[in-house]
């Protein structure tokens, strides 16, 4: 899930180059919003699950995670979330 929307957050409209394919498909409000929740689910999952912190880092989408890290005007919060999500990530994965 998080592999797809960063796809969609990266790649750009060929006839629009200055709007993503994530704009198009999602119009309003609620498409700055959708990128958090999916977030928030994510680190639902992990949270004290070893398994699933486990699968995600070892398949390397630890970098999509923190490609999320950025402040966004229109989704302020989605920065915290993700700090949130990367120490559920890592809380049991202490080296």
């Amino acid at each position: 899930m998080l592999k797809f929307v960063s796809s969609l957050t990266n790649e750009k409209d060929p006839q629009n180059t200055t709007i993503s394919k994530f704009d198009i498909i999602f119009e309003g409000e609620c498409k700055y919003e959708l990128i958090t929740m999916i977030i928030r689910l994510i680190s639902n999952v992990v949270h004290l699950n070893k398994e699933a912190q486990d699968f995600i880092l070892k398949e390397n989408y630890l970098y999509l995670v923190l490609g999320f890290t950025y402040l966004d005007e229109k989704n302020p919060m989605m920065k915290e979330t993700t700090i949130v999500l990367i120490r559920y990530l890592t809380e049991s994965n202490i080296i």
